[in-house]
């Protein structure tokens, strides 16, 4: 359970870190352009973190193959931990898009 809540730590510094994107994107004029090498470190923060979230998922999984609980988990434990896994998952790619998209109209 404490992954999936970092895992969720992680989703919400991504999407505060992609609304700051596009925050620039939106109030970028002649005066103060988003210039690409900004528009490419941003880029490469937004990869770094998804590369991290993806990395915690795997872990995650793993830990689920390996660990020994202390109790049984009931079915409505897992089809809940299904379905946080699968909001994470689709969120990332989600997010990907997005910073991908962005960066098209950037550049």
């Amino acid at each position: 359970m404490e992954q999936i809540m970092q895992m969720q730590d992680d989703i919400h510094k991504l999407k505060k870190l992609m609304d700051s994107v596009f925050e620039k994107i939106e109030n970028q004029s002649e005066q103060h352009p988003y210039d690409a090498t900004d528009a490419y470190t941003d880029k490469d923060r937004i990869v770094e973190m998804l590369n991290r979230l993806s990395s915690r998922m795997a872990d995650a999984d793993m830990s689920n193959l390996t660990a020994t609980p202390t109790k049984d988990a009931t079915a409505e434990d897992i089809a809940e931990l299904k379905q946080n896994i699968s909001r994470i998952e689709a969120e990332r790619q989600n997010i990907n898009r997005r910073a991908g998209a962005s960066l098209k109209g950037v550049l």
